[in-house]
């Protein structure tokens, strides 16, 4: 395939190259250099690119929809109102990426380098990242209902008014993180670890706190509802005017709370 006068092929050097507006659909990248290029707005629909390297390439716009992009790296790039439906980026390196403004539904990023990666105002709607580095991700204001981070370490990542809704984070790492006035309802935390993490006016209706690690976390004002805390470690965590109501809780595990002051108690009376 010739573009622009440049061969579109697998192991091709196409470092800094001007491809811009492109129709690369089908194309055979494998193990090709882009580092640098600009393929902003350009259509690479299904194209295998399994171990290119496009590192600070510049990716505005691009429709990576069906691309085959396992083991690659895109690190440092710029892939901002982008398409990513049902794209494989298993296995790759993807550390201080752009990918805010993006429609990244049903995407698999099994065991990546996310890390520091701005997913602000994206839909990751039914994605994998399971696995995977996303420590001090952006997913401000993003969609990522049924979406799959079990196992993942999510330390100190931006969450804040996400809709999580039947998300999957069982065993994630979430220390630290703010997930402030976000949607988790029915989401599954179970086994997870959420050591000092921000759930203030958090709604987690429904969700699985089994055997997980909740300790001088910040949940004032969050909803609880039909809530499961089996075994959980609730030590000094802050349930100011926080919904209990029909929580699976014990007395016990409340006697932990740093704060109870408003907070509704499961058989609905409000403690003083």
């Amino acid at each position: 395939m010739i573009i622009n006068g440049l061969r579109v092929e697998a192991n091709a050097d196409l470092c800094n190259a001007e491809l811009k507006s492109t129709n690369m659909d089908l194309a055979n990248l494998m193990s090709a250099k882009l580092i640098g290029a600009d393929i902003s707005d350009a259509s690479m629909r299904f194209a295998k690119m399994s171990r290119v390297v496009m590192a600070s390439s510049i990716m505005n716009g691009v429709d990576l929809s069906g691309a085959n992009l396992n083991y690659s790296n895109l690190m440092g790039s710029i892939c901002s109102n982008a398409k990513f439906l049902g794209t494989k980026l298993n296995y790759s390196l993807l550390i201080l990426s752009d990918f805010s403004n993006s429609c990244i539904t049903n995407t698999d990023f099994f065991n990546s380098d996310l890390r520091g990666v701005n997913f602000s105002n994206s839909n990751l709607h039914g994605s994998n990242l399971t696995e995977s580095r996303l420590d001090f991700c952006d997913f401000s204001h993003a969609n990522i209902d049924k979406s799959d981070f079990s196992g993942s370490n999510l330390t100190g990542a931006v969450l804040n008014l996400v809709s999580a809704r039947w998300s999957l984070l069982s065993t994630a790492v979430l220390n630290l993180c703010d997930a402030s006035k976000a949607n988790f309802y029915g989401s599954d935390f179970s086994g997870s670890s959420c050591f000092q993490a921000n759930f203030s006016f958090t709604n987690m209706t429904k969700c699985d706190f089994s055997n997980t690690n909740l300790m001088n976390a910040n949940c004032s004002g969050a909803n609880f509802k039909f809530a499961k805390f089996s075994n959980a470690n609730l030590d000094g965590i802050n349930l100011s005017k926080a919904n209990l109501e029909h929580t699976e809780i014990t007395f016990e595990q409340l006697s932990y709370a740093s704060s109870l002051v408003g907070t509704i108690m499961p058989d609905g009376t409000i403690h003083r």
